[in-house]
């Protein structure tokens, strides 16, 4: 039954329909998320597939882990072997104090009223490159599974880089700010790539909707998961 929502494709382990890897959607049910809360991360993804992606890890742990380790292995070698140069660090990080000081600015004294503050940062186009390339016909973010659209979904809806690479453990702080400087010196690019992303994931779950003795299934499964954690 979980077959139904997970794949293995670029030898790893993805939603069907989606190219949301199964990994991210473990990473935060492990840190605890409610299947309801991870999905309002991952805008494309329907509560089915996220009970579909549990299920499926719950009942093959062994080789979900070992995907997963062998896949922050790849990525935890390749910063080691490619770090930062010093220079960029500097320049995220002067990029980063400006958006904090203009959300500081747009800011409300009840902390709600943030307006985008960074709408007008621009960074060297060059520096951008560093962290962004297009890759199987999207953005990604260089040496990382994670597409550009995640990054960009999280800080549209307000949140702060901080909080953004704090649900990409393989992430660096870095990695976000340049992420998000790219987007706002390529929003229409950026968002035709993500307007593409939704209409393709959108049109595969109204061709393959989802059985209704499944979404049983998985209701009765999701109502046991909340039972075990209360």
């Amino acid at each position: 039954m979980h077959k139904e929502f997970v794949e293995r494709r670029h030898g790893s382990f993805y939603l069907i329909g989606s190219r949301i890897p199964v990994a991210r959607i473990v990473w935060e049910y492990r840190n605890g998320e409610e299947p309801e809360v991870i999905q309002l991360h991952y805008s494309t993804l329907s509560l089915e597939q996220v009970n579909g992606a549990i299920a499926f890890y719950l009942s093959n742990k062994e080789e979900v882990e070992k995907d997963m380790a062998k896949r922050q292995r790849e990525e935890d070698e390749f910063d080691m072997t490619h770090p930062a140069p010093p220079h960029l660090k500097e320049k995220l990080e002067r990029a980063r104090q400006q958006m904090l000081a203009r959300r500081e600015l747009t800011t409300g004294t009840n902390g709600r009223d943030r307006a985008p503050a960074c709408d007008k940062l621009k960074l060297d186009l060059s520096m951008q490159n560093e962290f962004v390339e297009r890759r199987h016909g999207s953005f990604y973010l260089i040496r990382s599974r994670v597409p550009l659209a995640h990054v960009v979904s999280e800080y549209r809806n307000g949140e702060d880089p901080e909080a953004i690479r704090s649900h990409y453990p393989t992430l660096s702080l870095d990695q976000v700010n340049g992420a998000i400087s790219f987007y706002l010196s390529n929003k229409n690019e950026v968002e035709g790539d993500i307007a593409e992303r939704s209409c393709e994931e959108d049109e595969f779950t109204k061709t393959h909707p989802t059985p209704p003795d499944i979404k049983e299934k998985f209701e009765r499964m999701r109502q046991q998961m909340l039972a075990r954690r209360s």
